[in-house]
């Protein structure tokens, strides 16, 4: 199919914090023709010390020499959710969401969201077409870092322990197509913020998982921490932005947490 070249990419994710491979995916696309801008979705919430306002500001500064990017805040914490949610509410076009064609799990990702939107889809809208417009690109791997992280995929959570421990030289690993200025900007504004979790909060995996737990439903797979399938329109956040129906819904593996509103995260119930 020929596609025209006003395309807007959704690239929704956490980003707490961006790292090489997010802008790399990014480059890719703003050199597509068919693309019109590229819209950057960072989700709310506290990742480490890592807030929203940060996620967005990094962004901002290492797109800041790529035309299309549009960086914004939102307020739905799983990426899904999202995209669905800024299709609902977008004006007539054309729309796609960013993937790498290299990521299996992605392009069904991609597959399944034009899918849902065509016609024959629960969430179509008239006068949108989601198209399908993937890059082919590999993973950027660390490269020149100093522990046993070298040569694999870079990580947000190798970054964030790169803040922790203050070794600037490793973190730079993470952004190999910025400017020193850029990376500075990065390792400054995070540098007086970055935390480790205590002890009675909770994971990276199992944060996903209660969050998961709290706001989805949808058929068991092994495709996330609980096992929903983020593929079925059954993966949505309920109560708040509901997309399934009340009989969909699951609560029982919440009983063992509770949201701390200081912390910004999910801990353990105090027996």
């Amino acid at each position: 199919m020929r596609l025209n070249n006003n395309v807007i990419v959704l690239y929704p994710g956490s980003f707490k914090p961006c790292h090489g491979g997010h802008i790399d995916l990014i480059r890719k696309y703003a050199e597509l023709p068919e693309v019109k801008e590229i819209w950057v979705l960072v989700g709310p919430g506290v990742r480490d010390g890592i807030v929203q306002d940060q996620a967005v500001q990094m962004l901002e500064k290492l797109t800041e020499d790529i035309k299309k990017v549009v960086v914004q805040g939102v307020p739905w914490p799983s990426p899904v959710l999202a995209a669905y949610k800024i299709i609902q509410e977008a004006d007539k076009g054309s729309y796609t969401l960013a993937a790498s064609s290299k990521e299996e799990e992605n392009a069904k990702r991609i597959t399944d969201f034009a899918w849902k939107h065509s016609p024959e889809g629960k969430f179509y809208k008239e006068g949108i077409d989601i198209v399908q417009l993937s890059v082919n690109i590999e993973p950027l791997l660390f490269q020149g870092r100093s522990d046993e992280h070298n040569g694999e995929p870079i990580s947000a959570t190798v970054l964030r322990q790169d803040l922790v421990e203050g070794n600037i030289e490793n973190f730079m690993t993470g952004y190999p197509d910025s400017t020193e200025e850029q990376i500075s900007f990065i390792w400054d504004t995070l540098e007086q913020n970055i935390i480790l979790p205590e002890d009675d909060t909770v994971s990276d995996i199992e944060n996903d998982a209660v969050t998961e737990a709290l706001h989805t439903s949808g058929t068991p797979t092994e495709s996330s921490p609980l096992g929903y399938d983020r593929y079925q329109a059954g993966y949505n956040y309920k109560a708040q932005f509901p997309i399934v129906e009340e009989e969909d819904e699951d609560e029982e593996p919440l009983k063992d947490w509770e949201w701390n509103e200081k912390k910004k995260t999910w801990i353990r119930k105090r027996i």
